[in-house]
Order: C-alpha cells, then sequence, then structure tokens
C-alpha cells in the first residue's frame, strides 16, 4: 500500500485533517484512531500549516509542491468558511466590504471583541491573518487599510471600497435619525462613524450603536438595553456573511449574559439563507430600499456608480452628484458627507479643459522606498506636462489647515517619483496643485508660501474656493460656478462663517 496521505492530496488538493481521516477510515477501512496517529505523524513531503485557523485546532494538510499553487488558497479557504472559524467569517464580511476596509474601521466586521477574557481579540485575528498571507495591511496617503489578500477567491477594488464607504456613512446616519425620531433611542446618544465615540457595545465595535430605555429594551434597576446596526452598500449579503455579526451577538449573550441588545443587519438586498439565519435567531435583517423607499436606494447606487466611474462623469456630466445631492437631500447630513465627492468631480470636470486625459483616484508607490500615495486628480498634457491635483472639500466655510498642508507636501517626493518614471517623465514639466472649496488659515498659507518659495524646477500652486470659482468663470462654466456657490461659497452657512470672522476681527 504507497502512501495514501499523499496519493489522497495529489487527487483532492491541501485538505482538512479530518477529510483525510475520514478518506482513510471509510475507503481503506483503517480503525479511526489509527487514521488520526497516520495524518498528525505524516512526514515529508506533506506538510501542516503551521498556525492554526479551523475550530477545535484542527490541521490542514497539504503536500509541499502545493504550497504556492491556487489550489492551496482556494482549499484553505474554503476550509475557513466551511468549518465557521471566526477568520473565514472575518474574510468573508471583508469580502462583502468589498475587500479594502479602514483599519480603524476593520473592528466592526472582525466579529472579534477588543477585549474579552477567553476570546480571540480584534488585534489577535488581524495578527493572524496577516501571518498567514490572508489580509494585508496598505497604506495610502497615511491611512492605513486592511486588504482581502487571497486574489484567486476576491479582487479588492479600492476605488469601490472608497465609493460603498461614503454611501454607508449616509445610511448610517439615516438610520441613527430614523430611530431617534420614532423614539426608539435616546436622542443625543447615538454614535455612528461621524461621532468621536468609540461605537462598543459589549467589548464589540459596530456601525452604529444607541442606548434604549423602550420597556422590553430595559434591564434591571432601569438600565438601558442597546441598538446596534451595521451597514452594506451595494452588496447582496450572504449566509456566509452574517456570520461575524450572529458572533458578535452570541458572545456578548453568552459571556456577558446581556440579551436587551437588538441588532439590525441593513444591506442593499439579501440572500434567502442569509434571511432564514438571522431569522432564526432573532435580528432584523433589512434592505435599504425597505427602510428608505426606492429613491434613495436607487440614489445611493448611482452615487456609488458615479464615484467608481468618476473621470467619465467628470468629463461628460459633473452635476451628477448634484442631482444625486438632490436626490437623498431629505437624509440629513446627506449634503455634508457628499459634498468632498461633488468638489472633487467639479475639480476633475475643470482640469480637463484643454488636457488630453485626467486619471482620478489613482494611487501611486515609489519603487525606490515603496512607500504609497493617492493622487486625486492627475492631468496630463500630451507627454509634456503632469500636474497632480490634491482636492480638499469642505463644508461651507471650512477651511485647510497647516497639519493638512504638510501632509500633502510630506508626499509630494512619492508622487514625483512616480511621476519620473512614467513615459517622458524626465523631460515633462511637473507641477503640483492644492485644491480646495473653502479657504486656507493664515498658518496654512505663510507654509505654501515659503514652499513656494523652495520650489523652482517643480513648482506647487493652491487655489481657495473663490479662485476655483475664477476658474469655472473663465472657462464659461456657468453651471459650475452656480454649483459652486449654492453648495460652498455663497451657502448660507459660509455665510454665518463669514460674519463670525469679521465679528472676531472687529473684537480684536
Amino acid at each position: 500500500m504507497g502512501n495514501l496521505i499523499v496519493e489522497y492530496l495529489k487527487e483532492f488538493g491541501p485538505s482538512r485533517s479530518s477529510s483525510i481521516v475520514q478518506f482513510l477510515i471509510e475507503k481503506h477501512g483503517i480503525n479511526p484512531e489509527a487514521a488520526r496517529q497516520r495524518v498528525s505523524r505524516a512526514g515529508k513531503p506533506v506538510r501542516k500549516f503551521p498556525y492554526s485557523l479551523l475550530p477545535n485546532r484542527e490541521g490542514f494538510v497539504y503536500l509541499e509542491s502545493q504550497r504556492r499553487e491556487e489550489d492551496f488558497w482556494i482549499n484553505f479557504y474554503a476550509a475557513l468558511t466551511q468549518t465557521n472559524s471566526v477568520y473565514g467569517a472575518a474574510l468573508q464580511a471583508l469580502i462583502c466590504r468589498g475587500g479594502y476596509v479602514k483599519k480603524d474601521e476593520f473592528s466592526v466586521i472582525s466579529g472579534c471583541p477588543i477585549a474579552l477574557k477567553n476570546q480571540i481579540t480584534h488585534d489577535q485575528l488581524v495578527r493572524v491573518l496577516i501571518l498567514c498571507e490572508l489580509i494585508a495591511i496598505e497604506e495610502v496617503d497615511g491611512q492605513e487599510y486592511v486588504v482581502f489578500n487571497i486574489p484567486n477567491i476576491f479582487q479588492p477594488d479600492f476605488t469601490l471600497s472608497k465609493a460603498r464607504y461614503l454611501a454607508e456613512t449616509i445610511i448610517i446616519s439615516a438610520l441613527g435619525t430614523w430611530l431617534k425620531k420614532i423614539g426608539f433611542v435616546s436622542f443625543n446618544k447615538v454614535q455612528d462613524r461621524n461621532s468621536e465615540g468609540a461605537r462598543l457595545v459589549g467589548s464589540f465595535k459596530w456601525d452604529l450603536t444607541a442606548p434604549s430605555y423602550l420597556l422590553p429594551m430595559k434591564g434591571g434597576k432601569g438600565s438601558p438595553g442597546f441598538v446596534v446596526a451595521d451597514v452594506f452598500a451595494n452588496a447582496t449579503i450572504t449566509k456566509g456573511q452574517i456570520k461575524y455579526f450572529l458572533r458578535k451577538l452570541e458572545i456578548i449573550k453568552n459571556v456577558t449574559g446581556n440579551d436587551k441588545i437588538l441588532g439590525f443587519l441593513v444591506a442593499e438586498n439579501l440572500d434567502l439563507e442569509a434571511m432564514r439565519e438571522a431569522n432564526s435567531v432573532g435580528i432584523s435583517l433589512a434592505r435599504i430600499e425597505d427602510l428608505f423607499g426606492k429613491k434613495i436606494s436607487r440614489a445611493l447606487n448611482s452615487l456609488i456608480y458615479t464615484l467608481t466611474n468618476a473621470a467619465a462623469i467628470a468629463t461628460g456630466n459633473p452635476n451628477r452628484v448634484i442631482e444625486i445631492l438632490d436626490d437623498l437631500s431629505e437624509i440629513e447630513g446627506a449634503a455634508s458627507n457628499l459634498r468632498g465627492a461633488l468638489f472633487e468631480l467639479i475639480a476633475a470636470h475643470l482640469a480637463k479643459i484643454g488636457a488630453s486625459s485626467i486619471d482620478l483616484g489613482k494611487k501611486v508607490i515609489d519603487q525606490k522606498t515603496g512607500e504609497k500615495a493617492e493622487i486625486d486628480i492627475l492631468r496630463v498634457v500630451g507627454n509634456l506636462e503632469y500636474t497632480a491635483i490634491e482636492c480638499k472639500g469642505r463644508n461651507p466655510g471650512g477651511v485647510v489647515d497647516l497639519e493638512e498642508v504638510e501632509h500633502w507636501i510630506e508626499k509630494l517626493s512619492v508622487v514625483k517619483s512616480y511621476l519620473k518614471a512614467r513615459e517622458n517623465g524626465n523631460s515633462a514639466a511637473i507641477k503640483f496643485e492644492l485644491w480646495t472649496s473653502g479657504d486656507f488659515t493664515p498658518e496654512a498659507l505663510q507654509k505654501l508660501e515659503a514652499e513656494k518659495a523652495k520650489r523652482k524646477r517643480i513648482p506647487i500652486d493652491w487655489f481657495n474656493g473663490k479662485a476655483v470659482v475664477k476658474k469655472a468663470r473663465d472657462f464659461n462654466e456657468t453651471a459650475i460656478v452656480e454649483a459652486l456657490n449654492q453648495h460652498f461659497i455663497k451657502h448660507p452657512l459660509a455665510n454665518i462663517k463669514d460674519k463670525k470672522d469679521e465679528n472676531t476681527l472687529s473684537e480684536n
């Protein structure tokens, strides 16, 4: 009898140890204990994955030659998801978020507590997933992201994930407003992505948390229950992808004994099996359309499409975000969240005038240092000129401060390295520009002036909101001028800010 384990792995690929044991028992009549011993003692070329990610410390077995093959990762991921591994649940949720999640937001979907005795913590989970090369940490413009790292299973999309994050933030805000208006939660105690609070309930982080004093929610001595919610935009959530959420609630109940928690999981669409699973354990699985209506649901999907295809939209219809903003006007806070996207599309439209092409949200890398940065707008004129434009959309009356200017200046070396490496990069003219819909603080302007004086070969320039309006007016872009004035420059909030500044000056 040859090496049965090697034969199995050659036929079926890398596998869970229990599958191999079952094969030895059923196909070759080996008794269970002997089969387990044979698998546990298997030597070269058989290998066992060095980290225990499967429940009950089950091993994952493969041949040395299979370690870097496509089937290894496919089978490993399948084993993680089939066994309800906490690691598999986190990876499935990461896919549901588009494969890119801000590092400080990954704790929402990891299914692990920040700190809880006898439980795998969030930091432990992240450390193991990185060691196993299942996720990676990627830094772009000083912001760290957790990235799904099994390309054979799922290919992350940075631009799509950013667009979805913005749509989710709007939905979360709308959900909080709805809960407050119907008296479901304490009016001033809602915490979400726009809040400074930790958003923790039971040592777990959520997209939204709020205490509730409704009679069925109250605990002993009048203590509140809690409403918690997580939101997924532009996704059909599956049974596997809600495992992390169920795990959070289950651990809170089993470890802390707190069952006064109402969980909402909100998504664009819901898999039938996911709905059955959610109903069986008593959580609310809700579609965005059912909560807020078809108009808002369509507007959010349109927003994601627009931001994912921003370069084409900016060239053809830069007013698209304005139309979406109007459609979302019923949602409190939507305008505030969307102004950055609106300004970037307007800036891209103006940058495209006279250019050969523009590229939006381009991630670049300095090949020498490995540092990464994002170019908001890259304006190209033939192979003769490259202009990298940074956009700072601000709510009316907002400003760009010194710290933001310093961060922009710090990343210019990365952008410069990338542009120099492009075709004709060494001979093309390179410029850096900083555009804002608001204004600059005196300290920021002082820094910009000092930096401009030092940079002769590759100049920098900057434009505040009024300067951008002038650009639009010079190009006879009447609709753009009106949009800038309506949403930024002449917005009532900007007028209030101007009056405050005038009063401050008069008092001094």
